[in-house]
């Protein structure tokens, strides 16, 4: 088991983009950023199709899942939700 405190950020283009983590409640959570330092987000935009995150600012959308079971389920969608982020950010 990991403990609550670890993450692993994912690296695209050179910039920090995801960072998958545990809550200290054990669910799993990714988060979707533009990088390691902030970024204005004037000129950015995003539309969340698939309605999978939550969004505390424009450009950092967060996903939390109580389960590996609830995100089996909507694999499909993350995975999608993932390709456009990456995407978007470039």
């Amino acid at each position: 088991m990991l403990p609550t405190s670890a993450a692993a950020s994912f690296i695209h283009a050179g910039d920090h983009k995801l960072t998958l983590g545990r809550n200290k409640d054990g669910g799993i959570r990714l988060v979707a950023h533009r990088g390691a330092k902030p970024r204005p987000v004037e000129l950015f935009s995003f539309i969340d199709s698939q309605g999978v995150a939550d969004w505390p600012s424009a450009d950092r959308g967060v996903m939390t899942f109580r389960s590996i079971e609830e995100v089996d389920r909507i694999a499909a969608q993350v995975q999608l939700f993932v390709a456009r982020w990456l995407e978007a950010t470039r």
